[in-house]
């Protein structure tokens, strides 16, 4: 009974997570309807095709987003709370969203759609199990 306790922070989480992915999903190209996150990342990056100083921006707006956002999630996991799948929903949400407000500087607006097709991988690979 103990384990089932300690495991339902993480399966919040999980539902969460994949309610998240299904609303923001986006209309990928059938080729990459069911890559790897690490290959639509790599396919998004590669199609921005960023000048050097860019893409270091890019790097650097990206790793800042993981690790805040992680940051985030564990803080509301350790509350525990009532409603934490909603919060947990509220803050990637919040954090696309901030994402999306960065990089748009960074992002030329014909080179929108890579940023996208990188941006599902990223939610993607913030799914476990995928």
């Amino acid at each position: 009974m103990e384990s089932l306790r300690r495991c339902m922070p993480l399966v919040f989480l999980l539902s969460c997570l994949a309610m998240f992915q299904t609303a923001g999903a986006q209309e990928l190209p059938e080729v990459l309807k069911d890559a790897p996150p690490q290959k639509l990342m790599a396919v998004g990056l590669g199609l921005m095709d960023l000048e050097d100083d860019r893409k270091a921006e890019f790097g650097r707006v990206v790793d800042d987003f993981s690790v805040k956002t992680a940051k985030a999630i564990r803080k509301i996991m350790k509350r525990n709370e009532p409603g934490m799948p909603r919060k947990i929903g509220k803050r990637l949400k919040r954090a696309f969203k901030d994402l999306d407000k960065q990089v748009e500087p960074i992002v030329p607006k014909e080179k929108w759609e890579a940023y996208l097709i990188f941006k599902k991988g990223l939610a993607d690979q913030l799914t476990p199990g995928r």
